[in-house]
């Protein structure tokens, strides 16, 4: 709680005037609004947040993800734990990079290289896929192959 110098005096406490009169205004404004701004953001912090050392960064996503209600929690990282941490690191085709309910659209590309694309694609997650050329070069058996996998591929040229 910041007090005013008048408040001060009316808690009984001995205060010098003229050392507070002299006191820098800008400084004494400047540190108040520091003290309030720090006050606010551990405020913000739940107490019921959990303090995870980096050295167990990999727990984070865990963390994050295990309160009651559902929502994502906050965390406090402790940096000053170790020197060093070991993280788990997925390479990129580790995972589904495309989602099976949304329609990805290729255009001018259905020749070797967006036929290829579009396979990677559907091994990536894709599972509805158009594609668009005003000459397309598209077989019917690879079109099957692409249904086999469980993809809808359709090709339009107008």
């Amino acid at each position: 709680m910041i007090m005013s110098i008048a408040e001060l005096q009316k808690t009984g406490a001995d205060v010098d005037l003229d050392a507070a009169g002299s006191f820098d205004l800008d400084l004494r404004t400047r540190l108040a609004t520091a003290i309030r701004r720090a006050l606010e953001d551990l405020a913000y912090l739940s107490l019921e947040s959990p303090v995870i050392p980096i050295d167990r960064i990999s727990d984070v996503n865990v963390a994050v993800h295990s309160g009651n209600d559902g929502r994502a929690r906050q965390i406090v990282l402790q940096w000053e734990s170790a020197l060093q941490a070991q993280v788990q690191i997925r390479p990129i085709d580790d995972r589904n990079m495309f989602s099976d309910s949304k329609t990805y659209w290729l255009a001018g590309l259905t020749g070797s290289l967006g036929l290829s694309l579009c396979e990677w694609m559907i091994a990536k997650g894709a599972k509805y896929i158009v594609m668009t050329s005003r000459k397309p070069n598209v077989s019917r058996a690879w079109q099957e192959r692409m249904a086999s996998l469980g993809a809808v591929v359709k090709v339009h040229s107008k």
